[in-house]
C-alpha cells in the first residue's frame, strides 16, 4: 500500500518534526513485529492457532511461521516500511519551499504480520474475521492512527491524500 499525502503550507520545524517521528515510529514497529513474531514461534499453542489461520487465509496458503519470520527480517532490511519527501536531497529539504509531499509506502508483508499479531493477542476469541479482513483493518487502522498524529503538524483540512493499493 502506497499513501501520497501533499502537505500545503508547512513550516520547516513541523517538517522536521514529523520526519523524525516517521523515523522512530519506523524503527520502533519493525522491531515489535520481530519481538512478537518470535514470542509467537516460541508458544506451541498460539503458533499452532496461527498457522491453521493462515491456511484459511488467501493471500498465506503455504506460509509457517519461520517463513513469516524470514520474510519480516529480509523485509525489514529491504524496507517494507519507507518513506520519502518530495524526491529532493536533504539539504534542499528546508529551502524556502512550504509544502511537502509525503510518499508512504508499506509492504503486505507489514500488515500480515501487524493482523497476526493482532490476532493472536486477542486469543483468537474476539476476532474471528478472515484474515484478509484482518489486514484490511489493520491497513485502515494505521491510516487512521498517521493522521490522527499527521493533525498535529498540519491540518487535514490542508492536505491531499492518495491512497494506492499494490
Amino acid at each position: 500500500m502506497r499513501v501520497v499525502y501533499e502537505l500545503e503550507d508547512i513550516g520547516n520545524y513541523k517538517k522536521a518534526s514529523c520526519i523524525g517521528d516517521l523515523l522512530k515510529y519506523r524503527g520502533e514497529t519493525i522491531y515489535k513485529l520481530r519481538e512478537g513474531l518470535n514470542k509467537i514461534k516460541n508458544d506451541r499453542g498460539i503458533s499452532s492457532m496461527l498457522i491453521n489461520a493462515m491456511r484459511k487465509s488467501k493471500t498465506m496458503t503455504g506460509m509457517t511461521i519461520e517463513n513469516l519470520l524470514s520474510n519480516l527480517e529480509v523485509g525489514s532490511q529491504l524496507e517494507i516500511f519507507t518513506f520519502k519527501t518530495n524526491d529532493v536531497e536533504l539539504y534542499k529539504f528546508f529551502d524556502n519551499k512550504q509544502d511537502l509531499t509525503l510518499e508512504i509506502y508499506m509492504d503486505d508483508l507489514f500488515f500480515q504480520s501487524k493482523a497476526l499479531l493482532s490476532q493472536s493477542l486477542q486469543g483468537f476469541r474476539i476476532r474471528k474475521l478472515p484474515f484478509d479482513m484482518l489486514m484490511q483493518k489493520e491497513k485502515e487502522r494505521w491510516i487512521r492512527w498517521f493522521e490522527k498524529n499527521l493533525n498535529d503538524y498540519h491540518p487535514l483540512s490542508k492536505c491531499k491524500k492518495t491512497v494506492i493499493e499494490e
